[in-house]
């Protein structure tokens, strides 16, 4: 689970814009907003980075994330919240002096994409501060390091991470000179997904959920479906909520189009052959949010996005074989 970004000490951050060799965007659903940042040391990473007060409907979640340092000239103070932008290194906001520093983000992505079985954090992190230290450059010792920089150069350039594959994102802290700049690994969500009739009728290969599940446990929200009809149904399973005949009218309490989709949503995202847009944490978060709202706004449009989701294909066919 993972995302990360950048530094300017007397400027506004959102005019900043990091320079580096990528220039997509990897297709990323960033919050426009801060979030809340915590690190520990890491095992494996530099950093367990734990994400706090995350908006729901975004590709990142709350949770906790491999993290990483671009800037050795700063400390973070461990187990203290932080409030941070995340950014796509896909598309970073920009250095200080990218004359002096070239951030090359193509080969960050590369090697957090291509770590040898036998490297060690400080290899890894080494060789990520040789391509982005903000207040760099910074020469890399370890000899787990040099080899990483010299795959990266071999093949890292140009390289923009894919759906499946994992991206840095950048935390940027409201005060850069308190707390380092870092980032994250994020997993980019894909692009498939089957629709609620398809996990309707082929409950057989369901991964990590069943049909006896109910909608409440798994939601943390409370829902009725067939509102008014024979059928109706205060306290729904997975399964039946899938099979809920209503729309969308959050005035009347009456979410069965939702319902559907966000349990489709919640199977495609769990399935490990189906390469869904989004995370089940993010669908659970959205979907709590939308039905336990008090304003009667958020229901509609999440349909609305689940439903496109839930249309691309793929993934899976009737038998749960990949295609």
């Amino acid at each position: 689970m993972r995302k990360i970004t950048i530094l300017t000490i007397s400027i506004v951050v959102i005019s900043l814009f990091l320079v580096g060799s990528v220039a997509a965007d990897c297709e990323l659903n960033l919050p426009p907003s801060p979030v809340t940042m915590v690190v520990q040391d890491g095992t494996i990473s530099y950093f367990d980075t734990t994400l706090s007060n995350v908006p729901s409907g975004y590709d990142v979640a709350n949770g906790v994330y491999l993290g990483w340092c671009i800037d050795t000239h700063v400390t973070i103070e461990r187990g203290t919240g932080f409030s941070v932008m995340l950014y796509s290194s896909c598309d970073p906001p920009a250095g200080l002096d990218p004359d002096i520093v070239p951030y090359e983000w193509d080969k960050v992505n590369y090697i957090l994409n291509n770590k040898p079985s036998t490297a060690t954090k400080d290899d890894i992190q080494q060789a990520i501060w040789n391509y982005v230290d903000l207040y760099g450059p910074y020469t890399a010792t370890l000899p787990g390091a040099l080899a990483i920089i010299a795959d990266a150069e071999a093949e890292g350039g140009g390289f923009v991470p894919g759906s499946g594959e994992v991206v840095a994102v950048i935390c940027y802290p409201d005060d850069p000179e308190v707390a380092q700049v870092t980032i994250i690994e994020l997993t980019i969500p894909g692009t498939e997904g089957l629709t609620p009739g398809f996990w309707k009728n082929h409950p057989d290969v369901w991964m990590g959920y069943s049909i006896d599940d109910k909608f409440s446990d798994v939601f943390g929200v409370s829902i009725t479906i067939n509102a008014g009809k024979k059928d109706e149904n205060t306290d729904p399973t997975l399964l039946e909520a899938l099979k809920a005949k209503g729309g969308v009218k959050e005035e009347e309490g009456v979410y069965d189009a939702l319902a559907r989709h966000a349990v489709a949503a919640l199977l495609n995202a769990a399935h490990s052959d189906v390469d869904y847009p989004m995370i089940e944490q993010s669908i659970i978060d959205a979907v709590a949010e939308a039905i336990g709202n008090s304003d009667y706004t958020d229901a509609e449009p999440l349909k609305n996005m689940l439903d496109m989701y839930n249309n691309l294909g793929g993934g899976i066919d009737a038998h749960g074989n990949p295609i």
